[in-house]
């Protein structure tokens, strides 16, 4: 597909711990902003700093399967749940074979395009 592949990524950040996931979600941040096929990364906080939500958006599946192979979600991702549970993970788009098999692996639920406006 030539349309962009977006993440939806949802946390409950664990009681007590809010600081820890700060940490490393700059980490994941700062981390990600040199890959060249990111297109966003974008983290919102609720109010009370509970909930977390990551959005993600890719130019193709090649540049999904590098950041899915690389140093945020092997190393930072597993330090990251160690303050929050994932409670929900949607990936839009098609991001390819390869990256459908891992994405697959990390609990993601993928909808594949449906109808679209064209630009």
């Amino acid at each position: 597909s030539d349309r962009p592949i977006r993440f939806t990524v949802e946390f409950n950040v664990t009681l007590g711990k809010f600081d820890a996931f700060e940490d490393v979600a700059r980490e994941m941040t700062r981390d990600t902003q040199p890959e060249p096929g990111t297109l966003v990364y974008d983290w919102y906080l609720s109010r009370d700093q509970h909930r977390a939500r990551l959005l993600e958006e890719y130019v193709d599946g090649e540049a999904v399967v590098e950041h899915l192979e690389g140093d945020v979600v092997t190393k930072l991702v597993p330090r990251l749940l160690q303050s929050a549970q994932l409670t929900r993970f949607e990936v839009y788009g098609d991001p390819g074979r390869k990256g459908s098999e891992i994405l697959t692996r990390l609990g993601a639920v993928i909808y594949p395009d449906w109808h679209a406006i064209e630009r």
